[in-house]
């Protein structure tokens, strides 16, 4: 076989599945996406079907030209969670990680465990497996006692295809079972949850290879047999190897639906307050991050909800967002005085708060929509600025953001972001997890001596500063956030609970 350098790089996402093909230079020279549904049966849940899912990665692969292709490599998100058969079939739909039926759960486990954050490097939050499993297990019994296997979507895509249940480390260290110390599923936490290791997946390194035989799948999406397939890792981690933000002093910001903040460290680390979390990148790399679950979500909610006229009068939907960003941007930095706690959808890092609300503050007869549009945004980036403050203390100064994500393209976001984290703010030219499954690939090849390698193959950088002008105002609207916050805690908890017990349809309940 003629080696070209063409790979493909398969990733699993939140909304949607997407595959890049990789020229030997890493440059993408054609992709596909699918979406599929996001399914909310009550508040708080979460779910998706992984048979959408599965379709959507095949028929992703069946679109994109494979002639020449010489290896594949995998992305996934983190923290899904899929009760499986005997026969390997799911036995209800797939919770996502924005799925807090769970948290009574995650309380009692926490309660139950302590020290548990010190060996799993997770936070107990009903986003993780244990939680989900300790719900599942009380309240889907039948389900439960014919569940062989508990898989994440990697998990049972590659099962599909090749008729084993492995993980990488990565995924495993994102489950909330795996280990650090021990490099393997957390024996007390296994016996507290009354699991069976054996429905647990087989853990591999990052770089692990599959071989795809004639039997797979993948052959009747134009794959050829023989190929060889990386397991790769979780998306959030190779987003941040996308970015080349692998160096000390680098921090890579991604603000999508979710956001994230990430620095590499070259041991596994955890938080003294448990803010933050730490999963595998790769044999010799670990990624200390938080994540926050209010991100573009909340700008979509206020655009939905608020921005009517703006909507109506935009051809597409990406205009819109640009409609709404240009009026926002004439709102002075601060927005007037309004507040906005972005808590949709609960809130994970650094508080792993499932219980938080959304929260307008400081609302007056002479402020607009866009007054609110704005404090959105700056609302946002102060909870992204809340985990880079840990991780800054987690794990030392950092001189220089690179961020990515749906926003990267919006000037307010660009400048907001720099402002508030008073830092200097790059943009890649190449960046997203597509790209970091690529180098992880390279690197697995032996084509690529060292992943910090990264650095040089992210691209041409935009460079935006921060405004020192409006650092006293930021820093004072942060901390007015922050007490807000604080003082909020015993309202959350009771709203949250009167939400979870309210009939969930509109029409009065009938």
């Amino acid at each position: 076989m003629i080696n070209t350098g063409l790979s493909i790089a398969i990733d699993i996402g939140t909304t949607g599945c997407r595959t890049e093909l990789f020229d030997a230079a890493g440059k993408i020279i054609a992709k596909e996406s699918v979406e599929y549904t996001l399914h909310v049966p009550q508040s708080g849940w979460a779910e998706q079907d992984p048979e959408e899912i599965y379709a959507a990665v095949m028929e992703c692969l069946r679109r994109l030209p494979t002639d020449g292709v010489d290896a594949l490599v995998m992305s996934s998100v983190f923290h899904s969670f899929i009760p499986l058969n005997r026969a390997g079939q799911p036995l209800t739909k797939m919770w996502i990680w924005a799925d807090n039926r769970a948290v009574e759960y995650a309380n009692r486990i926490k309660k139950a465990l302590p020290g548990l954050y010190e060996r799993t490097a997770c936070p107990c939050h009903p986003m993780y497996l244990p939680a989900k499993i300790a719900w599942f297990k009380d309240n889907r019994q039948q389900a439960y006692r014919e569940t062989r296997h508990i898989a994440s979507i990697k998990e049972y895509v590659l099962f599909r295809w090749f008729k084993r249940y492995v993980v990488d480390k990565s995924i495993a260290s994102g489950s909330g079972l795996y280990n650090f110390k021990t490099l393997s599923w957390d024996q007390e936490l296994l016996r507290f949850l009354e699991l069976d290791p054996s429905m647990l997946s087989e853990v591999v390194d990052t770089d692990y290879q599959f071989t795809v035989t004639e039997a797979s799948p993948l052959r009747k999406v134009g794959i050829k047999q023989g190929l060889p397939l990386v397991i790769g890792a979780g998306d959030g981690v190779l987003s941040s190897l996308g970015t080349g933000a692998v160096r000390k002093g680098q921090l890579t910001a991604m603000i999508g639906t979710s956001g994230a903040v990430r620095i590499l460290s070259p041991l596994p680390k955890t938080d003294i307050k448990g803010r933050t979390w730490c999963y595998n990148l790769s044999k010799d790399w670990w990624v200390l991050g938080g994540a926050i679950n209010n991100g573009g979500l909340a700008y979509r909610w206020v655009r939905d909800n608020l921005m009517g006229m703006d909507v109506a009068e935009a051809s597409a939907s990406s205009e819109s967002y640009e409609r709404i960003n240009e009026k926002a941007w004439e709102i002075p930095p601060g927005a007037e005085g309004v507040i906005f706690l972005p808590y949709l959808t609960g809130e994970r890092s650094p508080y792993w708060n499932a219980n938080a609300r959304g929260v307008l503050f400081g609302l007056g007869l002479n402020h607009s929509r866009y007054h609110i549009a704005r404090a959105t945004v700056e609302g946002v980036v102060f909870r992204m600025y809340s985990v880079f403050q840990a991780l800054e203390d987690l794990g030392g100064p950092v001189a220089e953001v690179r961020l990515t994500g749906g926003v990267a393209g919006s000037r307010l976001w660009v400048q907001t972001v720099a402002d508030v984290f008073q830092r200097e703010v790059l943009l890649p030219e190449n960046h997203g997890s597509g790209l970091g499954a690529w180098i992880l690939l390279q690197h697995a090849q032996g084509k690529l001596k060292s992943l910090l390698d990264a650095e040089l193959l992210a691209g041409v950088m935009e460079k935006h500063q921060p405004r020192v002008e409006y650092a006293g105002l930021y820093q004072e609207l942060y901390d007015l956030y922050n007490r807000i916050y604080e003082k909020l805690q015993g309202e959350f908890f009771q709203i949250a609970r009167l939400q979870r017990t309210m009939n969930p349809n509109r029409n009065g309940g009938k």
